[in-house]
């Protein structure tokens, strides 16, 4: 395939700055993007005259991942929408989160008051607010938690289930952290 002149250098793809720069120069993805993303790639000779220089790298969101059930950023009837409002997110127009990874906790103080299957169920919601109960992010160093039980009694509570129902849990980690062997605690 002849290399795109600059005089017709255009990219077929309204994506191609979602690919990681890298498949611009690997040999099984080469012809590929010299047929689709030309521009982006760098590949017209002579080079193309003016970069790719985005305009307004932000979201106009701070919730992108709230919508995205996986295919917010590709899928093409929401594609408008998207660039629009979740730029940085998506990735368009060579835009990327140029900040370090967030740190990995939970931005919903409950999240252990719901079932584990809230993280398949509610895939989007978990991730975005219980990232650390439903393990999608990697803590950096963490310090484990003490084990100690504020009262004394904590086997006079339990019916058999105050440990492992869903519904205690919130009252396990304020009361009886040692009784219950919470993970993470020393």
């Amino acid at each position: 395939m002849p290399t795109p002149t600059a005089d017709n250098c255009r990219d077929t793809l309204d994506y191609c700055a979602k690919y990681d720069p890298s498949v611009c120069t690997n040999t099984t993805y080469r012809a590929y993007m010299t047929a689709k993303c030309p521009k982006y790639c760098g590949i017209c000779t002579p080079a193309h005259p003016d970069p790719i220089v985005p305009v307004n790298c932000a979201d106009a969101l701070p919730n992108c991942v709230e919508y995205d059930t996986g295919d917010l950023c590709t899928r093409s009837d929401y594609h408008q929408w998207a660039r629009e409002n979740c730029r940085v997110y998506c990735q368009f127009d060579g835009c990327r989160q140029i900040t370090s990874p967030p740190e990995c906790k939970d931005r919903d103080a409950d999240c252990v008051s719901h079932e584990k299957s809230i993280c398949t169920t509610s895939k989007p919601w978990a991730t975005f607010h219980c990232p650390a109960y439903c393990g999608f992010c990697q803590p950096a160093a963490t310090t484990p938690v003490a084990c100690t039980d504020t009262l004394t009694n904590c086997r006079e509570y339990d019916s058999g289930n105050l440990c492992t129902d869903h519904t205690y849990a919130k009252w396990v980690l304020e009361h009886c952290k040692h009784y219950c062997r919470v993970p993470g605690c020393i």
